[in-house]
């Protein structure tokens, strides 16, 4: 579980940056305000009027930084680099290698600069950069903006040789701002460890967002690679850190964050890889038509969509995904993997440090993820420590899903190791954090602080939620969640709620989970003072796949599930029912189950409750 924290965040500050500095050319050019095209070397900010106007600007900087601005009282606080040439004649290319495209820095002694510093270049059609280190790099209240409102901004990093950490977009208390008919950011690094796609920490000035990027009629299009370059790599594609905000806006296109490997890896490698992280009261907004994740990432712990696990982040931060046509779209791919110290922790969205929300009124939310199966089984199962979530909301915080209808699916692939968790003496580490789980709400902290209650809602206006898991795995699975003090709500007043756990090879073997007293597979399960509420016209819970210990619906120590169909049948169904499995189940076994009354209501009044079971044998088995 990720956690960032000052130490990191001064890391990731310090990466490159004073070599970097030390190496900055600090030459000064007298820049003339006349229209032709125009070639430099590098501009740097000076005394007098610092603007550039030419049909095309072409900065070509094999060495250091190409446009270096270190802001001081004394010097001019508005540089605007221009073209005006029409098509290609009018571009703006900051070009050939060198570390940064632009530099931005203020010399303030902890005050801020009135009127702010502001660096503007303004295209009459590109705006193309490509660099070795980053694109933009702006430090301590001042403003950067690149407007092509008539062409694309193009942000490109390439690195083929080594290196610790890289971004494309660095922000730290200042804002940048990117807008044209459709931008691209790319990072191309596959030997680098950490790599940050589009970086902010620390609020911008003026309440500002410290970093927006507009496509007025196309996509806004994210490219990030997953290459581990050696063990612990962090690979982040957007990072809001430090009550900082990103908004990404396509109006009339679609947010793509596109994750992926672009050479071959190994698959033992510790690191791990998010789409979008959100930590410390921070925001990240994506809004456009439609919104895509797609992630591939062969490592051990990878998320699509995660907001960190500290406390302060839930006052003020969280993620939104808001699409206005088709629909909110997450795609993993990863590899089970696992040996005895380490396995595979994932998930599609784990809400830990603040809300979030994705919402599609026209359309829908569907996220899915393909586990990889293809590592060969040990000989011994209890080393097997690999789990994965499709959503999850821990302790206060709240993941919404609001849409026309939403899906998620989580499937594996290959005959291999599967998924299951225990440790190597035997006995669980964490019965409520470890299973793998469809739709979660936890009021556990990680970190072993106060139980506080969390929340996870799936709401289909028109369509169906569909919770369906089939998931290759030898220990427990579970289809959707709430304990200590949680609830989860999965309505579709127009539609049908269907949860399916199943497991898609009949003879996957089992790990010994303290002798078999532990139910390996559920469709609901409710515990510590917990709530799950299934409405809809219609209900289905299914479960099976291989026979082994199993509930169809579980609650207990003080919780309640309520089943309500409006308008059709409650079904929950169990299939491969041998070894004591149960279609429902209410605990009455433990001092919490007598302290608090925990209770499991079926209500179908224009229709039937229907618990069914099937086995080898046929044998039909009905246990209350």
């Amino acid at each position: 579980m990720k956690k960032v924290n000052n130490t990191k965040s001064s890391m990731l500050k310090n990466g490159f940056k004073v070599s970097l500095v030390a190496s900055l050319v600090q030459a000064i050019l007298l820049i003339p305000n006349v229209a032709v095209a125009k070639d430099y070397t590098s501009i740097v900010n000076t005394t007098k009027n610092g603007n550039v106007t030419h049909d095309s600007v072409v900065i070509r900087n094999k060495n250091s930084t190409a446009i270096y601005i270190a802001w001081t009282k004394s010097n001019n606080r508005d540089v605007r680099i221009s073209s005006t040439g029409e098509g290609e004649s009018g571009d703006i290319i900051v070009t050939k290698g060198g570390n940064m495209g632009i530099y931005s820095l203020v010399i303030n002694d902890g005050q801020t600069l009135e009127p702010l510093p502001t660096l503007t270049l303004n295209s009459n059609h590109n705006i193309t950069f490509t660099n070795q280190f980053a694109s933009l790099w702006n430090i301590n209240p001042s403003i950067i903006n690149l407007y092509a409102l008539k062409g694309e901004i193009m942000l490109n990093v390439e690195l083929q040789s080594t290196g610790t950490t890289l971004y494309n977009i660095y922000n730290d208390n200042a804002a940048i701002h990117l807008e044209s008919l459709k931008n691209q950011i790319t990072l191309n690094a596959p030997q680098v460890i950490n790599k940050y796609l589009v970086f902010a920490q620390n609020q911008a000035p003026a309440n500002q967002p410290n970093i927006v990027v507009k496509a007025t009629e196309g996509n806004n299009q994210l490219s990030l690679d997953t290459n581990i370059g050696q063990d612990n790599g962090l690979i982040t594609g957007v990072v809001a850190h430090q009550n900082s905000t990103i908004q990404l806006s396509a109006e009339s296109g679609a947010n793509i964050l596109q994750m992926s490997q672009i050479a071959a890896s190994d698959t033992k490698r510790v690191g791990e890889v998010d789409g979008l992280f959100s930590g410390i009261g921070s925001n990240i907004k994506l809004n456009a038509i439609e919104n895509h994740i797609k992630m591939d990432a062969n490592v051990r712990k990878s998320f699509v969509i995660v907001t960190s696990d500290v406390d302060r982040a839930k006052e003020h931060g969280g993620i939104t995904l808001t699409a206005t046509g088709a629909g909110n779209f997450l795609t993993h791919h990863t590899a089970i993997l696992s040996d005895a110290e380490k396995g595979t922790y994932g998930g599609l969205i784990l809400g830990q440090g603040s809300n979030i929300t994705l919402e599609a009124v026209n359309g829908i939310n569907q996220l899915s993820a393909v586990l990889d199966s293809q590592q060969a089984m040990p000989a011994d199962l209890t080393h097997i420590r690999s789990y994965y979530r499709g959503v999850a909301a821990q302790r206060g915080n709240e993941v919404g899903l609001m849409a026309k209808a939403n899906i998620i699916q989580l499937s594996s692939k290959g005959d291999g190791l599967g998924l299951g968790y225990q440790l190597t003496d035997g006995t669980l580490k964490n019965t409520h954090t470890l299973q793998s789980i469809g739709v979660l709400a936890t009021g556990v902290d990680p970190n072993g602080g106060a139980i506080v209650g969390a929340s996870s809602k799936l709401v289909a206006s028109t369509d169906d939620n569909v919770v369906d898991m089939q998931l290759r795995a030898h220990g427990e699975v579970y289809g959707v969640v709430a304990q200590h003090e949680s609830r989860v709500l999965l309505s579709a007043e127009n539609g049908r709620n269907l949860v399916r756990v199943i497991n898609p090879d009949r003879n996957t073997p089992q790990m010994p989970l303290l002798n078999n007293k532990l139910v390996y597979r559920m469709g609901l399960n409710a515990s510590e003072r917990s709530e799950i509420t299934v409405e809809a016209k219609e209900n289905f819970i299914e479960i099976g796949g291989n026979p082994t210990l199993q509930t169809g619906v579980n609650t207990g120590l003080g919780s309640a599930i309520t089943l309500n169909a409006l308008t059709g049948d409650n079904r929950v169904i169990v299939r491969n029912a041998l070894l004591d499995s149960k279609g429902l189940s209410v605990g009455t076994d433990s001092i919490e189950s007598t302290i608090h009354q925990q209770s499991l209501t079926l209500t179908a009044l224009k229709g039937n409750n229907i618990i069914a079971f099937s086995g080898d044998e046929q044998d039909l088995d009905l246990r209350y």
